[in-house]
């Protein structure tokens, strides 16, 4: 089986993909030459015990095993979301996340803030950039920020510590994977901060 550059200009108009297709996209393959069927077989095999044409191949497929395992984690932990069709074959309770149809800006969104080498088309997959955020969504942001401030000393200002400890505390709660709570953490600190700076500006205007 060859595996062939994707045709990017088509994949350039698509709005969203099933999550194996984004993975390989991320890898530079065309998704028509590598089925899920072939991935399911090589999932968990001896890499050395399947006869591979060629040895980029051999390189190939342990990198798309691993992303996918990444994405397929990420998007449990909602880092991007299943996307609803109005005609979809995807079922949540017996099919399995690698077919989740996602929206390719938002997948590769967050591929880019991987530490994966990307194919340079990647960007143009990403979408536009992010817009302003909401005065509510912001508002919450700060939220966030201001109880991070209030829990950190409990774990003796461990961040680390405390993103461990939400799973167990929260178990099956979608959302508290370590790469989404670092980002949300992060957005939140900065929009605490912001928030204080706001604060102190109208304190000493008075």
């Amino acid at each position: 089986m060859e595996l062939f550059t994707p045709e990017w200009p088509y994949w350039q108009k698509k709005q969203h993909a099933a999550l194996w297709e984004c993975v390989a996209l991320s890898c530079g393959i065309d998704p028509q030459t590598i089925t899920p069927r072939t991935l399911d077989a090589l999932r968990g095999a001896d890499m050395t015990a399947i006869d591979f044409s060629s040895a980029l191949q051999a390189q190939l497929f342990p990198k798309i095993q691993s992303r996918l395992d990444a994405a397929i984690e990420a998007l449990d932990d909602g880092d991007f979301k299943v996307i609803e069709l109005q005609v979809t074959r995807w079922n949540p309770e017996v099919d399995q996340a690698r077919l989740a149809p996602v929206a390719l800006a938002e997948f590769f969104g967050w591929a880019i803030g991987q530490p994966w080498e990307l194919p340079d088309e990647a960007a143009s997959l990403s979408g536009p950039p992010k817009g302003k955020v909401s005065p509510a969504a912001e508002n919450n942001l700060t939220l966030v920020g201001a109880l991070l401030e209030l829990l950190l000393p409990t774990y003796h200002g461990k961040q680390d510590a405390l993103i461990a400890d939400l799973p167990d505390k929260f178990p099956g709660v979608k959302g508290l994977g370590e790469s989404n709570l670092k980002h949300k953490f992060a957005d939140a600190k900065k929009s605490l901060g912001n928030a204080q700076q706001t604060a102190q500006l109208k304190v000493k205007k008075k």
